[in-house]
């Protein structure tokens, strides 16, 4: 991705009306030797298409494994409630190999984010898997994705919630599409690429 690329998520509930979108901007990229770090905005905008929350995070490449900032994983729709407060964030970088195969596994990570002095979300993720290598067509083209699962456990406060992703992946793009199921199997909602543009 180069500096000023701009792609643009839609989240849609579990029968597939759109909900929120999330606009991504490249801000900023950095080479360096064979690694490549980028800075990423990101604003949320309510079914009204009225900004409710905004952040940035990192996406890196380091030989030749790409690293996720798990801050790109936050629900910023969860979060609004807490948008006025100050936060801190503590998180992994989640793997993914330049070369992967279906049946390969990754390694896990966990995000803690703090809001004020007592408010605590902390999310882990495990059990990650490639699950295959497949092409994804959306309204912004047809990408070349890895398919990963994983499980996803969530708690705010004494709040608990079990889940599983289904995310593909572009080496090209980044997240294309991704999918939430709760704890019983059944879909919660999904994300899909909807415009890309450099």
């Amino acid at each position: 991705m180069s500096e000023g690329t701009e792609f643009e998520m839609t989240n849609y509930d579990s029968k597939g009306k759109a909900d929120s979108r999330v606009k991504h901007k490249v801000l900023e990229k950095t080479v360096s030797g064979g690694d490549v770090m980028v800075k990423v905005s990101m604003e949320l905008y309510d079914k009204k298409d009225e900004l409710v929350n905004s952040g940035e995070y990192e996406v890196k490449c380091e030989g030749g494994v790409f690293k996720v900032d798990m801050r790109s994983l936050i629900n910023l729709e969860q979060t609004k409630a807490y948008a006025n407060m100050e936060a801190t964030v503590d998180a992994d970088q989640l793997e993914i190999p330049s070369n992967p195969k279906a049946g390969d596994e990754l390694a896990d990570g966990f995000m803690e984010i703090t809001f004020g002095p007592v408010i605590k979300m902390r999310v882990n993720v495990t059990d990650r898997k490639v699950e295959a290598i497949e092409n994804v067509t959306t309204d912004a083209g047809t990408f070349n994705c890895i398919k990963i699962s994983e499980n996803i456990d969530s708690q705010i406060m004494i709040a608990k919630v079990k889940a599983k992703s289904v995310a593909w992946y572009s080496k090209d793009v980044g997240t294309v599409k991704t999918e939430s199921y709760n704890k019983k199997g059944k879909l919660m909602g999904y994300s899909v690429l909807t415009n890309f543009k450099q």
